[in-house]
């Protein structure tokens, strides 16, 4: 039954359906999952508790949820469905974002959402290292499945020119480490392009300072849109991805799959972005908060077109290998497709 519902057709009743908020389990060519769509106000709408009763009522008659990107409201939902219907109701988490509290606030929030997350029973995770989620969260690994990400601009990359260009660029605004990049290329002969707009450096935990910038840096608000983004990145002699080194979530896990299929070299932070993932044969990695590593790093790859070469080739491979949004959608149908079966024979 449980197949018949993630592969479409066949057989259905009501403990076939999946609920699925802020994702789309649907693809046309892999045939229709069986699921029914719901997004939650927000927490400060009056609105919120009526539509988590509603969607209680309604997930009475599902085999399971999933949400991506999951909010306090989302897991609220979870947690109460889980205490309404049990273990005949399998719960889900794609892309759970979660940061390291530091404030007595942040830490009595996160204990909130720690005893929330008890109710989830398969976290989806886009990486392998969830050590920061099992310190801060309680959340085992034998409780995630990892299911790779893949490059935003698959559909782009074979229309977008690329050339070993002149300047160096970091994108991206989630826990970056802007800060120690300033450092490691101040005084340094190159051209360096940031593309973050300011209105998302504090929502995204993004670290630039304050100090004026190196006369070699160009801070860059905006990008274009899609094709503007991705031609930044064409453009480019190699990526920098610097990462705060306190990030227990993803973070520029898109931005260097959207380089590496366009065959650019990438100098990255070490941390639960490439742990497991990456390797020197992919990208050039480097400690966090570390500016004459990084210095090092960019120096090296900029003046040393070989390397540049070899790395754009072993990338490119990589992140095509991946495939796009379909083999990521079929991924996850197939996690919670032998999630739900392995759920209803130990009932």
């Amino acid at each position: 039954m449980v197949d018949s519902m993630l592969n479409g057709g066949g057989h259905r009743d009501d403990r076939e359906l999946v609920f699925v908020s802020m994702f789309n389990l649907e693809y046309p060519s892999a045939g229709n999952v069986c699921q029914v769509k719901f997004r939650l106000p927000s927490a400060k709408s009056p609105a919120l508790i009526p539509a988590i009763i509603g969607n209680l009522w309604k997930v009475r008659k599902g085999r399971a949820i999933i949400v991506s990107n999951a909010k306090g409201a989302d897991l609220l939902l979870i947690f109460l469905s889980k205490l309404l219907y049990g273990r005949r109701l399998t719960t889900f988490t794609y892309d759970l974002n979660l940061r390291v509290p530091k404030s007595r606030w942040g830490r009595l929030l996160a204990r909130i959402r720690r005893g929330l997350l008890r109710a989830v029973d398969v976290f989806i995770c886009m990486h392998k290292d969830v050590s920061g989620y099992t310190k801060n969260y309680g959340i085992l690994p034998e409780r995630c499945e990892y299911v790779p990400f893949k490059p935003n601009n698959w559909d782009l990359v074979d229309s977008v020119s690329v050339r070993d260009g002149d300047y160096v660029v970091a994108l991206g605004a989630s826990h970056r480490d802007y800060r120690t990049l300033l450092e490691a290329v101040k005084d340094v002969q190159m051209s360096v392009k940031i593309i973050l707009p300011r209105a998302r450096i504090k929502a995204h935990n993004a670290d630039i300072g304050e100090s004026p910038f190196p006369d070699n840096v160009q801070h860059l608000e905006t990008h274009g849109g899609r094709v503007g983004w991705n031609q930044y990145l064409a453009e480019s002699r190699l990526v920098v991805i610097p990462i705060l080194a306190d990030a227990i979530q993803p973070a520029g896990i898109s931005v260097y799959l959207e380089a590496m299929a366009l065959g650019k070299p990438v100098v990255i932070t070490r941390g639960v972005s490439t742990e497991g993932i990456l390797d020197e044969r992919l990208a050039v990695l480097v400690p966090p908060g570390n500016p004459r590593a990084l210095r090092e790093a960019i120096v090296k790859v900029w003046n040393d077109e070989p390397l540049r070469r070899s790395l754009g080739a072993a990338g490119k491979e990589y992140a095509r290998s991946l495939g796009d949004h379909k083999r990521l959608v079929a991924d996850i149908r197939d996690v919670i497709r032998r999630k739900c079966r392995t759920e209803a024979s130990a009932r």
